[in-house]
């Protein structure tokens, strides 16, 4: 049996390391500081404990299993053992004293790794993805690269950005790393790039994930991209557009040619290219799409710039069509009095867009039901009102916004009891005839001089306590002395 000493030692050498999303720069720099191990030595600990790595070329060469035990006719086939998990691994594992040191260095390595995937980063500024396969190909000639894939797909969606980019991209990269961003996004089947889109929900990852498709350009995803660029959150419609545009704009390298066999064994007279380059496909693809989306064919004389530009053109006029609509209902119960139903409806128009066309026709709405708000004193939800419509007023005309925001924050503070009197005072500045403005303002430092007074009544009761005791001692001294109690007469 086991022994509880040798797993508690094991836990306690494990380093307790950060995990959230803006320790990302600090774990990295961790990750890639130097280290005194070989990687000889690195390698002898992992043949220790069981654990795989490439060989000098990159190559993963499988151990042999051991051999199942013996089992009789007729049993089930025992399940395959588990896989290995490094990390307790490692730190538990009986190690010679010469790999001791690697033992600890190693420990923290993978200690780093586990923390930096749990920050879930893939933006650009601390791409884990990126770091990890940095670190899995330049460090330590890669005997970490098999733990290293684990923690990249246990990242999920936050590793697809920099995946799509190591994997499809055209820079220069290490030996064998291009095929492992591909085996990488195979093994988490996310190669394919509709079946990325259908499965990541945070609008975020898809902008970025589409924005990447528009660095890369692979001709797989030009459906895919030109799907998006009507979609309905304005973060993913932009990013699909721009990435459409890069395949439009962008020059694609040539396709290969050469001259293809024809029946009889014969060959073109002619090479001829090989494949489509990804513009000739976007072309392709928008024009095949054109009559569905557009109600009439496409013009062959037109080219894929000015098509592209007709179909966003189309788009966000079918889209702002909606929101009219709808921005009419709104207003026909403003006028009707319902300002919380108009005010409901506005905010749905600003979920789905922004950045509407109207948007700063819906600043009155917020305003009215704000005063009602403030009429039946109920001050924390009119300022949260009154706050959207500074937002939506277009700029230099929002005047009257600002001071009922002001006067409404210095009613909450009033009702609070505080004694801060610059909200107010902003109020007064912005509209001097505000009565309602006034009146709170004398009834806070009408407040704040009561504090002053209750503040300074001890000070001044231990004041006069102090120079009574002083006239007491004063008399007991000069009664004590025989001098007269009181200052002799002129003469």
């Amino acid at each position: 049996m086991t022994s509880g000493l040798p797993v508690l030692l094991a836990a306690l050498a494990i380093p307790q390391l950060p995990t959230a999303p803006e320790a990302c720069p600090e774990l990295a720099r961790r990750l890639r500081a130097p280290r005194r191990s070989q990687v000889a030595e690195f390698r002898a600990l992992l043949d220790l404990v069981g654990a795989e790595y490439p060989n000098d070329v990159g190559q993963f060469i499988p151990k042999p299993p051991p051999p199942p035990p013996p089992r009789k006719k007729g049993e089930p086939r025992p399940p395959p053992p588990p896989e290995l998990d490094w990390l307790p691994a490692l730190a538990g594992a009986a190690v010679p004293p010469e790999l001791e040191t690697a033992r600890a260095e190693a420990v923290d390595l993978v200690a780093t790794l586990r923390a930096l995937a749990s920050t879930r980063r893939w933006d650009k500024e601390c791409p884990v993805a990126r770091v990890l396969l940095d670190f899995a190909f330049e460090d330590h000639a890669g005997a970490f690269r098999d733990e290293v894939g684990r923690q990249v797909r246990a990242l999920g969606e936050a590793a697809l950005p920099p995946l799509i980019r190591l994997a499809l991209g055209q820079g220069k990269v290490a030996r064998g790393e291009r095929r492992y961003g591909n085996y990488q996004l195979d093994r988490m089947d996310r190669q394919r790039p509709e079946t990325v889109m259908a499965q990541v929900r945070d609008d975020r990852i898809r902008a970025e994930i589409l924005t990447a498709y528009g660095e890369t350009r692979p001709a797989s995803a030009v459906h895919v991209v030109l799907g998006e660029c009507d979609a309905s959150s304005p973060r993913v419609r932009r990013a699909a557009r721009w990435a459409w545009m890069q395949y439009v704009t962008q020059k694609p390298p040539d396709p290969p040619k050469r001259k293809l066999k024809l029946t009889g064994g014969k060959e073109t007279d002619e090479e001829k290219e090989l494949y489509l380059s990804y513009r000739e496909l976007a072309d392709l693809e928008i024009r095949r799409q054109w009559p569905a989306l557009m109600n009439e064919p496409a013009d062959p004389e037109k080219p894929l710039a000015e098509l592209s530009a007709a179909l966003f053109a189309k788009q966000d006029g079918e889209r702002a069509q909606r929101w009219d609509a709808q921005f009419a209902q709104a207003e026909t119960r403003r006028q009707a009095g319902d300002l919380a139903g108009a005010v409901g409806i506005y905010g749905w128009i600003l979920a789905q867009d922004p950045f509407y066309g109207r948007r700063s026709e819906m600043a009155p709405g917020y305003l009215a039901l704000a005063r009602t708000l403030m009429a039946e004193r109920r001050f924390a939800e009119a300022a949260g009102w009154l706050r959207q419509a500074r937002a939506l007023a277009p700029a230099g005309s929002g005047r009257d916004v600002e001071a009922a925001l002001a006067l409404c924050e210095g009613l909450l503070q009033l009702e609070s009891g505080g004694t801060d009197v610059a909200a107010l005072e902003r109020a007064l500045a912005l509209d001097r005839g505000q009565v309602q403005a006034q009146t709170a303002l004398r009834q806070i430092k009408l407040r704040r001089f009561g504090r002053t007074l209750r503040r300074a009544a001890p000070v001044a009761g231990a004041l006069s306590v102090l120079v009574l005791g002083c006239l007491f001692l004063w008399w007991r001294a000069a009664r004590a002395a025989g001098a007269p109690r009181t200052p002799p007469a002129r003469a």
